[in-house]
């Protein structure tokens, strides 16, 4: 069911990235972005700045850490093991940040690496259109992905484009927190790699950890290639994204495994404890059913409904045990089935992050839509239906996901700009602006501040700190010497801000603002 031509699907792909592109710049331009995604753009910006290795290094590991660098504590943690920092992580939880800010340096060093590279690219060509060429870099990236995996697994690129550029990529994938979508476009290579029994997948399976590092657990996959030599390979290509990520941690913290270790105590540190993450992750989808429903709906009830049609014009000309027996022996079929069951096992045990189970379906969502794809692609012609019927299928499939697509698109621009609740306190959020004014009405516009929603603040060009700015002892001068700005509903609890010894309180709607008695403006 691939297209004959380029024309017949090089437009289309074209109108349904234009149309993806303009609705996340849409959304961007009146919403603004997730904490996650500013978190990854502000570091990118820091990469840039000549003192950012020096500012690393001096704060360091016991900064990053919020400790004394002579605690017994941070001896424990640099030489305890993985299950050690995860315990400790969860005891300490409001200490524990992987974080590096001063006035000029904000660095968040457990994010993933690719993310930020990226943006620090975009931000050193584009400066104020970063985020918008950000943003297009990932469509095009998909978009390349789709054209390169459907040719090396002979499947409708149509088809496929139109369930990737989708509300799931845009919704979801982008503006909370965009490695997600940049890991859809390298894993779509990885795929297709890895059916042409490709040692390359290696190279391209370390791009996608470094993108995100959920993806490390499709490594694994490299034993799918059909010789010794080519896992070898594979092995090796694997380690040239890795080894400079491994040697920049150790670099700057002493321990090549920092920013992974960072991420997965960050992780756990939300749940429970170790003997409930299991459970903790199978019920986190819970007050997510519609969300959950509304992602897979797109390409399980293509399939439902592709098979009902199968079942209602005909039966294949081929025997279904048969037909089973030659899908088992296509290795399109093996790589897809044991990514997707790898995909399905990495979702069940990350769901337990803070930031909820929808976009980590990313890589679910991708081995279905491919898996639709292909048998789409086997399949349409085997039924016994009218020959005129069973000539034009295979465009008018690729034409009904196309024109559902584009509808879909549309229907959710008009939701999320007609719904105030849609994406409530991201980066354009008015709450923002006005915390920046009140500072300016009180004459603290120019001065260091505290805040749970600091990544916001400092978008606006001020020089707001996290809450765990009063436990970072290296650059912490004094306790209660700064302005504090707490948002009731916004990132990290508003519990975990020091308001004591407070002499002067600004009462706003969605905001307040703490000045201590011994009130220092700057201190750095």
């Amino acid at each position: 069911m691939e297209p004959k031509t380029t024309n017949h699907y090089l437009i289309p792909i074209a109108i349904l990235a234009l149309a993806s592109l303009f609705v996340v710049i849409s959304v961007y331009n009146s919403k603004g972005v997730g904490w996650d995604f500013l978190d990854a753009y502000l570091s990118g910006q820091s990469l840039l700045r000549g003192d950012f290795y020096y500012t690393v290094t001096n704060y360091g590991t016991a900064a990053n850490l919020s400790l004394n660098p002579s605690s017994p504590f941070l001896e424990m943690l640099r030489n305890s093991s993985l299950v050690n920092y995860i315990n400790v992580s969860r005891a300490y939880a409001p200490e524990f940040i992987n974080l590096i800010e001063t006035k000029d340096v904000y660095f968040t060093s457990e994010k993933y690496p690719g993310p930020i590279l990226v943006m620090a690219l975009a931000y050193l060509i584009f400066k104020g259109m970063a985020i918008d060429v950000y943003l297009a870099i990932l469509v095009l990236l998909v978009c390349i992905g789709v054209v390169y995996a459907s040719r090396r697994l002979k499947i409708d690129p149509i088809v496929l484009a139109s369930l990737l550029l989708s509300v799931y990529l845009v919704k979801y994938t982008m503006l909370f927190n965009s490695s997600e979508s940049l890991s859809i476009g390298i894993l779509l290579f990885a795929i297709a790699l890895l059916v042409r029994d490709s040692p390359y997948f290696g190279l391209v399976i370390g791009l996608a950890g470094i993108a995100k590092y959920n993806n490390f657990v499709f490594i694994p996959m490299i034993l799918l290639l059909s010789t010794r030599v080519k896992k070898a390979q594979a092995a090796l290509l694997l380690a040239v994204p890795i080894v400079p990520w491994l040697a920049y941690n150790f670099l700057l913290f002493q321990n090549p495994l920092h920013s992974l270790i960072g991420n997965i105590a960050e992780t756990a540190a939300n749940n429970v404890n170790l003997a409930a993450d299991s459970v903790q992750s199978i019920i986190g989808v819970v007050p997510y059913p519609y969300e959950l429903v509304e992602v897979l709906a797109y390409p399980l009830a293509a399939l439902i409904i592709f098979a009902a049609l199968m079942a209602s014009l005909g039966k294949t000309r081929t025997d279904p045990a048969r037909l089973y027996k030659a899908m088992a022996k296509d290795r399109r079929y093996l790589v897809i089935s044991v990514f997707l069951v790898i995909a399905v096992a990495g979702f069940i045990v990350t769901i337990g992050h803070i930031d909820g189970p929808v976009r980590e379906l990313y890589a679910v969502y991708l081995g279905l839509s491919v898996l639709l794809c292909l048998v789409l692609a086997d399949n349409i012609n085997r039924l016994k239906i009218p020959h005129i019927m069973r000539s034009a299928a295979p465009r008018a499939v690729p034409a009904l996901f196309f024109l559902v697509s584009l509808s879909t698109l549309a229907l959710y621009l008009d939701y999320s700009q007609a719904n105030p609740g849609w994406m409530q306190y991201a980066s354009n959020d008015p709450v923002f602006r006005e915390a920046s004014a009140a500072l300016f009405a009180q004459g603290l516009s120019n001065c260091t501040v505290v805040s749970n929603a600091w990544p916001y603040l400092r978008n606006l060009n001020v020089t707001a700190y996290s809450v765990q700015y009063y436990d970072q002892p290296l650059y912490n001068l004094g306790l209660n010497r700064v302005a504090i700005v707490v948002f009731p509903n916004v990132g990290v609890p508003a519990s975990f801000a020091h308001l004591s010894n407070i002499s002067r309180v600004y009462l706003y709607g969605n905001f307040t603002i703490y000045v201590p008695a011994d009130h220092a403006c700057n201190l750095h």
